[in-house]
């Protein structure tokens, strides 16, 4: 994996069932890179939704489980995936 490695997503957090967009650049021809779902069940300690400090809820099971895409040559993928249609909202 490069140092230059980023990921990002086309929102900050989604509503159940809505899909997500998933880019990943600057990796290695090669490289599997594992994604998941983690739910926020509130704000943190700053009040403010969508922030690094949000309290996560942690699920397994059906949609919640990590997943994995390998880059098939260029070293950037982009994904996206249906995401679990219960619980709140959900960031990856």
């Amino acid at each position: 994996m490069s140092t230059l490695s980023k990921v990002t997503t086309d929102l900050a957090d989604y509503t159940p069932g809505a899909t997500a967009f998933i880019t990943a650049t600057g990796f290695t021809e090669g490289d599997t890179v594992v994604f998941s779902v983690q739910h926020v069940n509130g704000a943190g300690f700053d009040g403010v939704y969508g922030t690094a400090d949000d309290a996560i809820e942690r699920l397994g099971g059906d949609g919640h489980d990590p997943w994995a895409v390998t880059d098939g040559g260029s070293g950037d993928l982009d994904h996206s995936q249906l995401l679990p249609t219960e619980h709140g909202c959900a960031r990856l």
